[in-house]
């Protein structure tokens, strides 16, 4: 199945998944790329976070 075009579908921009967890424990962030048949490039990131513990003492 051929990419479509980067710039029209993607789940996030860069640095976006990161900031979904602001104020979690991000325990790992590991981005990475590869390139991909017909000079093409994949690109994504791996995330890794704990939700904070909101329970009252």
């Amino acid at each position: 199945m051929d990419m479509f075009a980067p710039e029209g579908h993607c789940l996030f921009q860069p640095e976006r998944l990161r900031s979904e967890f602001n104020g979690w424990e991000v325990v790992s962030f590991i981005p990475n790329a590869f390139t991909a048949p017909e000079n093409k490039r994949k690109v994504f990131a791996t995330a890794i976070a704990r939700k904070p513990n909101h329970a009252a003492a």
